[in-house]
């Protein structure tokens, strides 16, 4: 290959790139411009509707994205490195993926079918696909 041809990049990789990066960016802002829990917590009009027992350990479960068309609900638990995708019709967990160490924060790119977690034991978005529920890339995003 000569010093002026470049290789041809695939679009679609660089595009989960700067969405990956973008969702890791308004998780984290997003984070540090919530109150307290403490001063909203009495004014939330929740009901329980019911527990649903996930898999894995008792450990600290963090954020969570809802998917209101596919009626789904994503639960990141950083305590196993793993999201667990439930079925809210059901309601009943559905599938564990598993590989996504220290996992955080999470989004949705529902027009992708995409969902992105945070990984920050390995510093990279870990991406997701919402057919399959499987890994499907993986994009770095550096070190705190």
């Amino acid at each position: 290959m000569s010093a002026e041809a470049a290789p041809v990049r695939n679009t679609v990789d660089n595009g989960l790139r700067l969405i990956a990066a973008i969702a890791v960016a308004l998780m984290a802002g997003l984070t540090a411009c919530a109150p307290p829990a403490s001063e909203t917590a009495g004014e939330l009009p929740l009901t329980l509707v019911q527990d649903v027992p996930l898999p894995g350990g008792s450990t600290r479960l963090d954020y969570q994205v809802i998917d209101p068309a596919a009626k789904r609900l994503y639960v990141t638990h950083l305590g196993d490195g793993t999201v667990h995708v439930l079925d809210l019709a059901g309601p009943s967990v559905v599938a564990t993926v598993d590989g996504v160490s220290s996992v955080h924060g999470i989004a949705l790119a529902p027009d992708r079918h995409r969902v992105l977690a945070s990984s920050s034991g390995t510093d990279e978005a870990v991406i997701i696909d919402t057919d399959s529920l499987r890994i499907t890339g993986r994009a770095p995003t550096g070190r705190r």
